[in-house]
């Protein structure tokens, strides 16, 4: 197992632990830019107590920060748990703005993610357990929060949302669901909003 790395930088913290016990080919890779940004941190929960994580083998992932009290959770493992070991998942967060929190965690095998996170006091979230997942989430606006769930297998979703202060979830449950056109698009100021997609026949 490898030793987790802490790295300081003119208040910036990456707290991060890659380990391939698979003994794969690729190892896992990941880059970190914090240098536009003050008093950020990339680790695996908002306390800092625990690290961004790639466990497995041929992950990779990218963070981008922009802006100033922005914390980004970072987690890439197999379904087994934050130690088992996922395969070729793919996660990029791209956080601008000032006090946001941008959230990526995948658990299994090729699937892929892309979160963005605009604003102020905005945070944004995206979760996928199962294989070969994808999905595209835009969280962009004031006291906002908006998250993307899919559990299960070859599941695509893309949504984006604009507004202030509202809450939007949107959860997928089921194996290859496809959200039709750009998938759901919300504009909203004051309220909250919960899409929940299921196969027919389930809970």
């Amino acid at each position: 197992m490898a030793s987790p790395v802490i790295s300081h930088a003119d208040e910036n913290v990456l707290y991060l632990l890659q380990s391939n016990p698979l003994n794969g080919p690729t190892g896992n890779t990941i880059s970190v830019d914090q240098t536009a940004g003050t008093n950020t941190l990339v680790a695996g929960d908002a306390a800092g107590s625990a690290p961004a994580r790639q466990v497995g083998d041929g992950n990779s992932g990218t963070v981008v920060i922009d802006g100033d009290n922005i914390a980004v959770l970072f987690s890439q493992t197999g379904a087994g748990g934050v130690n088992s070991p996922g395969s070729n998942n793919t996660g990029t967060v791209n956080a601008t703005g000032n006090d946001l929190t941008g959230a990526l965690s995948q658990a299994g095998i090729g699937n892929s993610a892309t979160l963005s996170v605009l604003g102020t006091r905005a945070l944004g979230s995206v979760s996928q357990i199962g294989n070969g997942n994808q999905a595209d989430v835009s969280v962009e606006g004031t006291d906002i929060q908006g998250e993307l769930i899919q559990n299960g297998n070859n599941n695509i979703a893309d949504l984006t949302i604009d507004g202030s202060s509202s809450n939007v979830s949107y959860e997928i449950i089921g194996n290859n669901l496809t959200t039709v056109d750009a998938g759901p698009s919300v504009t909203t100021n004051a309220g909250t909003v919960i899409i929940r997609q299921t196969v027919i026949g389930s809970n």
